[in-house]
């Protein structure tokens, strides 16, 4: 049972490995050539590699599955139209990296190790996905426009700088932070109908500065900005409208609305919100009761 088992699956899987070119850090390209990739590809980084600055190409249908494990540092360019690229990073990142994600591709990149480095991503009707379970550090420059980045931070993003822009009525940029922000400047630029929505339900936030901007409209909607925020969440200085405003509200748990000065419609908004256990902590700490209770019984109390 078992042998045929592994025969089926042999089956499935040989064939589509066998449509996969396998590449490896020796194939990065250097400084002003492109490597253009016309089928489903591997990147294998096995080996520490300097990425000299060229570019890394793919186009609709395409996909590119690109495995970190050693470290890159340098300078390097993707260019996504229509294709689908997965970058897992196990190892350290160091350098300028920058993200052009177009024509309905999906560019999706997880980081488990160091990434200290200057990151672009511009997202023109397309999906991107960041997700970090290890720690960032540098520029974080993302604009949006025509569809949607989804930022979740599950590690800690510290000493870095946050740069976020949604461009006209289809431009959206969501960040959630599960995990810890810390010592970081953050820029949010909400403009021509785009929205931002800065989830911070779960993690923890402490802002050096934090600079929001909700302005005009596209196709009848208006630009907006929203924070939903807990305790744990603060800013040595903000910023709304250009304005410096005062930022007790956030550490006593209070809503706010600043609407745009100029058009009346446009807003940026902060809702103070308080974390919903999960379920498996709700069923642990019910059945923690039933055993406090059943000794309790059980010696007479």
């Amino acid at each position: 049972m078992h042998l045929r088992f592994a025969l089926a699956l042999a089956c499935v899987l040989i064939p589509v490995m066998s449509q996969a070119a396998f590449l490896t850090e020796a194939d990065l390209p250097g400084s002003g050539q492109t490597l253009d990739i016309t089928e489903n590809s591997q990147i294998l980084i096995s080996n520490s590699v300097n990425w000299g600055g060229g570019t890394i190409r793919i186009t609709s249908g395409v996909t590119v599955e690109f495995l970190n494990n050693a470290g890159i540092q340098g300078t390097g360019y993707i260019e996504n139209a229509g294709g689908q690229f997965n970058l897992v990073s196990n190892g350290d990142i160091n350098g300028s990296f920058d993200v052009r994600n177009t024509g309905q591709g999906t560019f999706s990149f997880t980081n488990y190790a160091s990434l200290l480095a200057d990151l672009n991503f511009i997202t023109l009707g397309a999906t991107t996905t960041f997700q970090n379970f290890g720690s960032v550090s540098g520029t974080l420059n993302v604009v949006d426009q025509l569809d949607e980045t989804s930022i979740v931070n599950y590690g800690k993003i510290l000493l870095a700088t946050l740069n976020l822009t949604a461009n006209g009525a289809m431009g959206r940029i969501r960040f959630f932070n599960n995990g810890l922000i810390t010592d970081t400047v953050a820029n949010n630029d909400a403009n021509y109908g785009g929205g931002i929505t800065f989830d911070n339900t779960l993690g923890a936030a402490d802002f050096d500065s934090l600079s929001v901007n909700a302005s005009g409209a596209s196709h009848g909607v208006y630009s907006s900005f929203l924070m939903l925020f807990n305790d744990e969440v603060s800013a040595d200085e903000l910023r709304v409208y250009g304005q410096l405003q005062d930022a007790a509200f956030l550490t006593s748990g209070n809503d706010k609305i600043f609407v745009n000065p100029s058009s009346g419609s446009s807003q940026v908004a902060f809702n103070h919100v308080t974390p919903v256990p999960e379920p498996c902590t709700i069923l642990l700490f019910s059945l923690g009761l039933i055993c406090l209770a059943g000794a309790r019984k059980k010696s007479g109390i």
